[in-house]
């Protein structure tokens, strides 16, 4: 980060644990994770939804049978709800 300050904070060693485990997990750092959730919690992050579809997607659409039943279509919708959810 460019232009950063340092912040330092009390917490009990549990809550450390845990904050270690949560940045493994997502592969980033406690430091990260916490902007991150201060810019969510403010509602200035940027949604994650707007993209551009890249090659393969754009190859990729419409291979699949135009008579997916709706029960099928839910719960793919749910599945990508469910794996993009992080990222909002």
């Amino acid at each position: 980060m460019a232009n950063s300050t340092r912040l330092t904070i009390t917490i009990t060693p549990e809550i450390l644990a845990l904050a270690h485990a949560l940045a493994e997990a997502d592969n980033t750092s406690i430091a990260k994770m916490f902007s991150e959730f201060i810019l969510t919690r403010t509602n200035q992050k940027k949604r994650q939804w707007d993209f551009t579809p890249g090659p393969l997607l754009k190859a990729a659409t419409g291979l699949l049978k135009k008579n997916i039943s709706d029960e099928y279509k839910k719960e793919m919708e749910n599945i990508i709800e469910e794996k993009y959810q992080a990222i909002k």
